[in-house]
């Protein structure tokens, strides 16, 4: 896509961490991307202007799921809590992102309330748009690590 700018070269490379797991079905559902990351002009189809990440609001109550397209980092509102997850028929690890003045929380501080929020909003995701779930990484503001802003560059 035209997102990315560092070449080609290190694109490969940065999705060899998490998004690895589901090449085989990147490849078959859209086969121009090969040649795309090759610097070939042939990605003309629809996918390819698809972000290959997707990124949702978790919703307070029973409110519905909010994506939010054409995201970046600056998306992550301290206030709020948000779920990034890669598109896939695969099952998939899926990221929950805790802003540090998030208020669905008592502590957004406490390691334990976090986990335990994360899996229930990724188990109310999972039914709600019929996806498997692979693993669930919980990331709170402020302890980002490397492979989850990589995520923002695949989008």
């Amino acid at each position: 896509g035209t997102r990315m700018r560092r070449g080609a070269g290190s694109a490969s490379r940065s999705a060899a961490g998490p998004g690895s797991v589901v090449a085989p079905i990147q490849e078959k559902s859209s086969p121009a991307r090969d040649k795309d990351e090759e610097g070939a002009d042939g990605g003309k189809d629809d996918s390819d202007d698809e972000f290959r990440m997707r990124f949702f609001e978790i919703p307070v109550g029973g409110a519905e799921w909010d994506e939010i397209e054409n995201f970046d980092s600056d998306d992550l509102w301290t206030s709020k809590a948000f779920i990034l997850v890669e598109k896939s028929e695969d099952a998939v690890p899926v990221y929950v992102w805790i802003g540090g003045e998030y208020t669905g929380l008592e502590d957004p501080e406490d390691e334990e309330d976090c986990h335990k929020f994360a899996l229930g909003a990724v188990k109310r995701f999972a039914n709600s748009k019929g996806v498997t779930v692979e693993e669930v990484k919980v990331v709170t503001e402020g302890n980002e690590p490397d492979a989850f802003w990589d995520l923002f560059e695949l989008g």
